[in-house]
C-alpha cells in the first residue's frame, strides 16, 4: 500500500510539473563552466525538457556582427533554414546586417534527454579557443560552456575538428498554451534591458515573461548576457528587433566670448594695480602650491575621491580612482574603433595597464548598484572612472586570458579570451 502511494505521488508531481512548470532564470551562474548537473537538471545548461510538446518552432536573437553578418553567414553558424531567415527578418537573400543588429533566427527545438536544444555544429578555427568563448563570443549566450563540454567531452578542441552546439530554446508549456502562448523565443539580455522593456518589445505581459522564467516581478534583477525566454501568441516581428548603436564621445564644450572678455578684464585691472600686489599675489600662490603639493604626498598612497553627484556617490565606492578624459583618449587614440571591442567598450593602456574603457549614455548609478547586487567573485574589478560633459566612463580590470576562477582551474579548458565586467561579465561580441 505504501509503495502504490509513493508511486502515485511521483506520478502526481510528474503531472503537476508538466502542467505547471517553468524555467529557472539561470542568472550568472550560466559562466560557471564547472558546474554540473549530477543531480537533477539545471538551467545553466539548457532549459529543460518539461514542454506541452517534445518539439516545437522556437526563435532565438542573435546580434549580427562579422563575419556572422549575412543570412548565408548566420543560417550556417545556427542550423537555420535561410529561406525562413530571410522570410521572418522581411529581407533579401543578399542583404548584409549592420553591426549590432538583432536577427530573429527561426530553429527547430526539441527534447534530448532531460533538456530541449536546438542542433547546429561548428567548425574549430586554426587559432586556440575554448567551450567558453565559444558559447558567450561566437554564440553570444545561447548555448553554454557546460553544455558544449558535455556534448563534445570526447572530441576535445582540436583545429578543424566539429563541434556539436546545443543552442538554448524551449517550448511552450501545458499551462503557457492554455493561456495563449504559441512560441517560445530566447532573448539574450542587453545592457539596461529589463523585463518591462522587453515584455513591451515583444507584446508579452510582464507577467508571462516573469512566470517563463520563474523571475519575481518584485525584484526582476537580470544580467546582461544571459538568456530569458519570451512567451509569444504570435511569430515575432522584424518590426521589434533593433540595431544597438554606440554613443559617440561628446565633444569639449567650447568656451563662451564673454567668459574670454571678462577673463582679460580682470587680468587688466590686476596689472594696473601694481608690483606690490602682485608680488603678494605671487607669495600666497607659491603658498598654495606648497601646500597642495603636502597634501599630495600625504595621500599618495589613496586613491582620489570620485567628484560626482551625491546621489551617484551614494551607491559608489568611495575609494575608485577617477581618471582624466584625455588619459582615457590617449590610451584609445580618440576612441579608435580599432580599440573597439564591443557596442561601446574600448581596450586601453594606462600608465602601462592595459584596461577595458565602457561609455555610458546614462548615469552609473544603476549599472554601479547592479554590479554591487550580483556579488559573484568570478567577476573583474571596477577599477575607476571618469566624468566628461555629461558622459561617464567606467574603467575595469581587462583580462586578457580569462577571469573565472573556477574556470581556470578546470584541466579541461586551458584559456578563454573574454572579459566580463559588472553585472554578469562584460563580454567581448
Amino acid at each position: 500500500m505504501d509503495q502504490f502511494r509513493f508511486g502515485f505521488f511521483i506520478l502526481l508531481c510528474v503531472f503537476m510539473h508538466k502542467f505547471h512548470a517553468q524555467q529557472s532564470y539561470s542568472g550568472n551562474s550560466i559562466l560557471n563552466c564547472s558546474e554540473n548537473d549530477e543531480t537533477g537538471s539545471s538551467s545553466a545548461f539548457l532549459y529543460t525538457c518539461n514542454g506541452e510538446k517534445p518539439s516545437c518552432q522556437a526563435f532565438l536573437i542573435f546580434k549580427s556582427y562579422p563575419p556572422y553578418d549575412s543570412i548565408s553567414t548566420i543560417s550556417n553558424l545556427t542550423s537555420a533554414d535561410p529561406l525562413e531567415l530571410a522570410h521572418i527578418n522581411n529581407i533579401s537573400l543578399s542583404t548584409i546586417f549592420p553591426a549590432n543588429k538583432e536577427v530573429i533566427v527561426p530553429v527547430n527545438c526539441s527534447c534530448s534527454g532531460q533538456y530541449y536544444q536546438a542542433n547546429t555544429s561548428y567548425i574549430i578555427p586554426s587559432k586556440q579557443v575554448d567551450y567558453f568563448s565559444i558559447a558567450n563570443n561566437t554564440y553570444q549566450g545561447l548555448s553554454t560552456c557546460k553544455s558544449l563540454n558535455k556534448e563534445n567531452s570526447d572530441s576535445g578542441l582540436q583545429a578543424g575538428s566539429v563541434l556539436q552546439v546545443p543552442l538554448r530554446c524551449a517550448c511552450p508549456t501545458r499551462n503557457q498554451t492554455l493561456n495563449g502562448i504559441k512560441f517560445l523565443m530566447t532573448y539574450v539580455v542587453h545592457w539596461e534591458d529589463t523585463i518591462h522593456d522587453i515584455s513591451k518589445r515583444f507584446n508579452a505581459s510582464m507577467e508571462s515573461v516573469g512566470d517563463a522564467n520563474g523571475i519575481d516581478l518584485d525584484d526582476a534583477l537580470i544580467f546582461p548576457f544571459t538568456t530569458v525566454l519570451v512567451p509569444l501568441s504570435t511569430k515575432p516581428s522584424s518590426s521589434q528587433t533593433i540595431i544597438h548603436f554606440q554613443q559617440p564621445p561628446a565633444s569639449s564644450p567650447t568656451t563662451p566670448i564673454d567668459v574670454i572678455k571678462s577673463s582679460r578684464k580682470r587680468f587688466t585691472v590686476w596689472l594696473a594695480i601694481g608690483v606690490p600686489l602682485l608680488a603678494l599675489f605671487l607669495l600666497l600662490l607659491l603658498m598654495f602650491l606648497h601646500h597642495k603639493k603636502t597634501r599630495e604626498a600625504a595621500r599618495k598612497d589613496k586613491r582620489k575621491k570620485w567628484e560626482l553627484p551625491n546621489d551617484v556617490l551614494v551607491s559608489i565606492d568611495q575609494n575608485l580612482k577617477v581618471y582624466d578624459f584625455k588619459d582615457l583618449e590617449a590610451a584609445t587614440e580618440n576612441f579608435s574603433n580599432k580599440y573597439k571591442m564591443g557596442a561601446s567598450v574600448y581596450r586601453g593602456v594606462l600608465k602601462g595597464e592595459l584596461l577595458a574603457i565602457k561609455q555610458m549614455s546614462k548615469a552609473v548609478d544603476k549599472e554601479v548598484s547592479l554590479l554591487q547586487r550580483i556579488n559573484h567573485f568570478n567577476l573583474i574589478s571596477l577599477r575607476g572612472a571618469c566624468e566628461h560633459s555629461g558622459v561617464f566612463y567606467l574603467v575595469y580590470e581587462f583580462m586578457e586570458n580569462g577571469s573565472l576562477k573556477e574556470w581556470l582551474q578546470n584541466k579541461s579548458c586551458q584559456k578563454f579570451q573574454i572579459f566580463v565586467v559588472t553585472t554578469c561579465c562584460l563580454i567581448e561580441i
